[in-house]
């Protein structure tokens, strides 16, 4: 490959769970993902994706879907829901089969982040789901930001989310909001308007990123990351000469092992 910019941080979406086949975001998934960087040189994944709803009670669940009965055998909105639902509910894996596999918590993560030897150098992007309510966004955000300030996680730990309210309420903490945005917006509107709410990272999603409007987003000193599912070599490779922060991918430890040298 052709010299080019330094090579971007890697992400690996919903813990790591696709690497090993385990259901989203699930302690099983994360554990093998562990195990696999462990064995890496130079541990060359440097950070994790996760998916963050929060229960009627409070509590943030480490869930992709936030209606139930799409990844798990409960149902209903899970902020509709008490944390005892979360709990007994059982998550589907990647088959769409019930396992015996139970929803992870924030909690058991940011534990494992500060006192799991192998967990505590990982950079974290907390994705904050509410598909449909701004308001439940916003509530989500700020308990995660209690808490990530709690353990000690704030230069660890980015809220991701599409909600303005979200990455609003972490830039309001003292914590890093990054706003996903999808296609190829206006690119000095979307710098004034996260200016105006203290938020200096975007995820910039599109297939085909325009370079033009990314080289703008970078001028305007933004972090720039974006969300690769499964890329084929050429499409990777793309994307790695655009001298992106980071970019999440389904397999991370997969595809590192099979890019040449950058």
């Amino acid at each position: 490959m052709d010299s080019s910019p330094e090579m971007p941080a890697f992400y690996a979406h919903r813990l790591g769970a696709a690497e090993v086949g385990a259901p989203s975001n699930c302690l099983a998934g994360f554990e093998g993902f562990l195990e696999l960087r462990e064995g890496m040189p130079e541990k060359k994944i440097e950070g994790i994706e996760t998916d963050c709803s929060i229960t009627a009670d409070g509590d943030l669940a480490l869930i992709h879907w936030a209606l139930l009965e799409l990844e798990t055998d409960q149902h209903g909105w899970i902020h509709e829901q008490p944390t005892a639902v979360a709990r007994r509910a059982r998550l589907k894996g990647q088959d769409h089969e019930l396992t015996d596999e139970p929803i992870m918590f924030a909690e058991e993560l940011f534990d494992m982040l500060v006192s799991d030897e192998r967990a505590k150098d990982l950079r974290v992007l907390f994705e904050i789901k509410s598909y449909d309510n701004s308001e439940v966004a916003r509530e989500t955000a700020e308990r995660a930001c209690d808490m990530i300030i709690e353990y000690g996680l704030e230069d660890r730990v980015d809220i991701l989310s599409y909600w303005f309210e979200a990455v609003q309420a972490a830039a309001a903490a003292g914590v890093r909001g990054r706003f996903t945005t999808h296609g190829n917006p206006d690119p000095e509107t979307l710098i004034r308007e996260l200016s105006a709410i203290g938020v200096k990272a975007i995820d910039y999603e599109q297939f085909m990123i325009v370079e033009s409007r990314l080289r703008q987003f970078q001028a305007a000193g933004l972090d720039v990351t974006t969300f690769l599912p499964e890329p084929p070599q050429a499409l990777i490779e793309h994307h790695l000469r655009l001298g992106l922060n980071g970019i999440t991918v389904e397999k991370p430890v997969s595809l590192r092992q099979r890019i040449s040298t950058f």
